[in-house]
């Protein structure tokens, strides 16, 4: 997990060592299959920071059409959405330019495949929920481990996953009732500059019993 923020954009661009690792981390997983695959994905993870934002051709091969993978390298200021955070949080303040439904709905589903959590997104309005639905299911489509399941929810709003894992999205405007009773590891609010802060001492209960809480605030400038 991530402690310290590492520039990997320039990493990549000035350090040799660095870029023949990732190049070596990756063609491993390319070559391998199953428990191996496995283990070449935590190595590559390991070696660029545990920062899944340079492993994002791997994950989206076709994100751009076919053999046209997903990338930051025209992009560069998207890597911190992806730092694999063991717990505290992150502030993401930008326009809407930078891509942020495309970046963090591509965030839940690497990490939800990779790791068991929960990760619930909530936003202010159902205008909100419903755009990044609509986002969340583009991407999955592109997903390369996007694989449905019989007997796991699966829609717009609700996901099950086999590892056990689940992304959920809310609205949560005037009240905070319709959250109780609910758990997540991570929060990831979108359009947090519309959102009323008196509420989200309640909705952090979600992680009371969560061993790596995690929380996303994610806004534009008003």
């Amino acid at each position: 997990m991530i402690h310290t923020y590492h520039d990997l954009a320039h990493l990549a661009r000035h350090d040799q060592q660095f870029r023949d690792g990732m190049r070596q981390a990756v063609q491993k997983i390319q070559k391998v299959e199953g428990r191996d695959r496995q283990e070449a994905l935590v190595n590559a993870l390991r070696a660029c920071h545990y920062n899944a934002g340079f492993l994002l051709p791997w994950f989206f091969p076709n994100f751009n059409g076919p053999k046209d993978p997903m990338s930051l390298s025209r992009r560069p200021f998207a890597f911190p959405m992806y730092a694999m955070l063991n717990r505290g949080f992150l502030v993401i303040k930008g326009s809407r330019r930078i891509s942020k439904s495309t970046n963090l709905s591509a965030r839940q589903l690497i990490y939800t495949s990779l790791l068991q959590r929960v990760s619930t997104y909530i936003a202010p309005h159902q205008e909100h929920v419903r755009t990044y639905a609509t986002k969340l299911r583009e991407m999955e489509r592109l997903f390369r481990y996007n694989v449905k399941a019989t007997g796991f929810r699966n829609n717009l709003e609700f996901k099950e996953y086999k590892n056990g894992s689940r992304i959920e999205l809310y609205r949560v405007l005037t009240s905070a009732s319709a959250m109780r009773g609910k758990f997540a590891d991570e929060l990831l609010y979108d359009e947090y500059q519309l959102f009323d802060i008196r509420l989200e001492a309640e909705i952090r209960q979600l992680q009371q019993t969560s061993k790596n809480p995690v929380t996303i605030y994610s806004g534009t400038s008003t």
